[in-house]
């Protein structure tokens, strides 16, 4: 997360304030098209990295932050779609795998 991210966001996201985790998930959904379309060996693991971020985020116990998770799955679908990333068999099954 920290090669796509920065430290500074990595912090944020994991942080023990419920208010400096939402503020790190807002800033993973401003950089996330920055990310995704870099063409670097870290990009191969972004997907993954994503979905790893969003699996944590909506098993939060605050509410803020599992609603600002589903914010982040919208912004990585469209982010998908955007980059005609998409495949629907493999994208929608690891999504639905997460999400169980």
């Amino acid at each position: 997360m920290v090669p796509m991210f920065g430290e500074e966001v990595a912090c944020l996201v994991f942080a023990r304030a419920w208010v400096n985790r939402e503020k790190g998930i807002t800033q993973v959904i401003a950089q996330m098209d920055e990310s995704l379309a870099k063409e670097t060996p870290e990009s191969h693991h972004a997907h993954g990295t994503l979905l790893q971020l969003i699996a944590e985020c909506l098993k939060d116990k605050v509410q803020q932050v599992t609603t600002k998770a589903f914010i982040l799955v919208e912004a990585y679908i469209g982010s998908l779609q955007k980059f005609k990333n998409m495949n629907p068999k493999s994208e929608v099954s690891n999504t639905e795998k997460m999400l169980i």
